[in-house]
């Protein structure tokens, strides 16, 4: 008898050391838990948001969150996830952030490695500043260059994680044929709803003709049933594709007769924009709109020294803007036409047309740039250019948190700002 339990209790420890084992054998440890989406408590009382959301690459499901207050009255929250199952395992080397920052009190279940509990508490400077602005903050959703219908509302402010229903609508004669949203087909709906916004998003919505339709006799009389149909060229540019999140800006502003290839066949979307570029782009823009592009008498570039760099296509352009105070000398010698240019010196010239051409530049009271976190990097001369590009959409966030004034323009970032701002006016 005895001999038949001894056996039995070294079989019972040999397959938990072998279960145990299996860990090491048969599953990956999970090197990081990224858990993003979690709002620090800035509702009132103790009602807080408990959303979380984990990134795809930390192989991890959310199982239970619970919220606490430390001794010091500050919050706390205890997350516990769950490994991917026969795939996925913790280890005393897997690490955890929440929203970017390194989680506390880390630890694997003894007996299932499956599982991991970590913490994080919320400092005072967290908490006070989603009490002030999180009611406030807004993410813009970007309604895409289309024809034959539109998108309604426009321009959408969406309030962060609300839901945002828009309506899609086709003109008379049309009806929806696709709706995209950030790159994918959605259907042909004529309603779509943003769930609980966190971040920016795009909408476009594709319309064709019905078929058979008869106009109305309304439609006949004033005209409308012969120009249902405007006439646009589609650019084939083997850098441009028609799943790049600039094709329809790029399409935009070349069928505006504003922009070029750098060739025949290549538009060069990522290349950065130059001061001479930029200018030209605007002086075209400004002569579509029948904008007065007469230079004065007293305007001569040909006093600053580096005249003669500025490209033969490029001169009257520079002349008028010159000319209007649209664009100064970086300094009081030189244009420096070749020169690339930063989001905040686009901004600030765009601004500068606007009021030139007697465009409304006033700013909301909705408008806070204050929310980017790169705000403080914006030169003091272009703080009052971004409040109004931002308000009006001319601009949005490089990413959901940042300006990111000092980075290069790309030749599809300014069409896309020269598409936006032509949409706000």
């Amino acid at each position: 008898m005895k001999r038949i339990f001894r056996v039995l209790t070294m079989s019972l420890i040999m397959i938990i050391g072998l279960g145990t084992a299996s860990y090491a054998l048969e599953t990956t440890p999970v090197e990081l838990i990224e858990v993003t989406g979690l709002d620090s408590p800035y509702s009132k009382g103790d009602i807080l948001d408990t959303n979380v959301d984990i990134s795809e690459n930390s192989h991890s499901f959310f199982e239970e969150l619970a919220w606490s207050k430390t001794e010091s009255g500050l919050h706390k929250v205890t997350i516990r996830t769950r490994a991917f199952y026969y795939e996925y395992h913790y280890d005393e080397n897997t690490k955890v952030t929440i929203n970017g920052n390194p989680a506390q009190d880390i630890k694997v279940d003894e007996d299932n490695r499956y599982y991991i509990t970590f913490s994080y508490v919320f400092s005072n400077e967290e908490v006070n500043s989603n009490l002030s602005t999180s009611s406030n903050l807004f993410h813009t959703i970007t309604v895409m260059y289309m024809k034959n219908g539109r998108i309604s509302p426009n321009p959408i402010r969406a309030p962060h994680r609300k839901n945002m229903t828009v309506q899609i609508i086709p003109d008379e004669g049309y009806e929806v044929e696709d709706v995209v949203v950030d790159g994918e087909s959605v259907g042909a709906v004529t309603e779509y709803t943003f769930k609980r916004v966190t971040e920016t998003h795009k909408i476009k919505a594709y319309f064709k003709p019905i078929e058979g339709y008869v106009p109305s006799e309304d439609a006949e009389e004033s005209g409308d049933a012969d120009v249902i149909e405007p006439i646009t060229k589609v650019f084939e540019f083997e850098d441009v594709n028609e799943n790049d999140w600039y094709y329809d800006e790029i399409q935009y502003v070349c069928n505006a007769g504003i922009f070029n290839g750098i060739s025949e066949t290549m538009f060069a979307p990522e290349e950065t924009a130059t001061r001479e570029q930029l200018v030209t782009v605007l002086y075209r823009y400004a002569k579509n709109k029948s904008i007065d592009v007469s230079v004065g008498e007293d305007t001569n570039i040909l006093s600053y020294d580096d005249a003669f760099d500025i490209s033969e296509y490029a001169v009257e352009a520079f002349q008028w803007a010159c000319g209007a105070g649209i664009i100064n000398g970086t300094t009081i010698s030189t244009l420096s036409p070749k020169d690339l240019v930063t989001r905040e010196q686009l901004v600030t010239i765009l601004y500068r047309y606007a009021k030139n051409a007697g465009v409304d530049v006033s700013v909301g009271e909705d408008t806070n740039i204050l929310s980017y976190d790169d705000a403080f990097d914006i030169s003091e001369y272009a703080v009052e250019a971004f409040q109004w590009a931002c308000g009006s959409k001319v601009i949005t966030g490089k990413t959901v948190s940042t300006l990111a004034p000092q980075d290069f323009v790309t030749r599809a970032e300014y069409a896309t700002m020269i598409m936006r701002f032509d949409d706000s006016k």
